[in-house]
């Protein structure tokens, strides 16, 4: 005995909703694949430190303020250095006075007047970028710009900035992070701080034929 036919319109609703079930799975398939994926991609970011921002610290009691501590690995142009800002925002107008710096307890040679007046900041930095900043004699004290704040909350400004010149024979890896260390006469003040990732300047390297990156002055 034949099966019944259906009719010609339940047969299409039959195969659309056939059709639609097909696209759900599919859907759904992606959806997972993508999650998976952006797992993947969490797992292997989740250890590093943006290059963009700086590491900051404050010390114990407040008064001495780090921000935009960043370690600068040897290039062309100098060789490895930290850049920083730190600031003495101590009420009592204390002067404290910047010692040592190390990372990852290498020392770095710090080049300049250390002293730390009160209401005042030490900028340091690589010997082009401070010379690039107009602050060519490293050993006095500058006026503040208006945008100098001492605290997160803006509460003080910076009356004044002297600038040094940092540098330290180390090769740490662009795009992960070390420990820094500014040691100050009253005490330490200590953080993790990204490795930034050097940038040659345009026209000064090409690649080959292979694909390898090389410096256009070399052969």
């Amino acid at each position: 005995m034949a099966a019944p036919q259906l009719p010609m319109e339940d047969k299409m609703s039959l195969k659309s909703a056939s059709l639609r079930s097909g696209i759900a799975i599919v859907a759904a398939g992606s959806a997972l694949a993508l999650s998976a994926c952006g797992a993947g991609q969490i797992s292997q970011t989740a250890n590093q430190v943006p290059a963009v921002d700086g590491g900051a610290a404050n010390a114990e009691d407040n008064n001495i303020t780090l921000r935009d501590v960043t370690v600068q690995p040897k290039t062309d142009d100098h060789g490895g250095a930290v850049a920083f800002a730190l600031s003495n925002i101590d009420p009592t107008n204390t002067e404290r006075q910047l010692q040592r710096i190390s990372v990852d307890g290498q020392e770095v040679k710090v080049d300049g007047n250390k002293d730390l007046k009160p209401q005042c900041q030490i900028v340091g930095n690589n010997e082009k970028a401070i010379e690039a900043m107009g602050a060519n004699d490293v050993h006095t004290n500058s006026s503040a710009s208006e945008s100098a704040k001492a605290d997160p909350n803006g509460e003080s400004r910076i009356n004044c900035v002297s600038y040094v010149h940092t540098s330290f024979d180390g090769t740490p890896t662009p795009g992960t992070a070390v420990n820094v260390t500014f040691t100050l006469d009253n005490g330490e003040v200590s953080m993790k701080a990204p490795v930034a990732a050097s940038v040659p300047e345009a026209g000064q390297t090409y690649r080959d034929k292979e694909g390898v990156l090389k410096d256009e002055f070399s052969n």
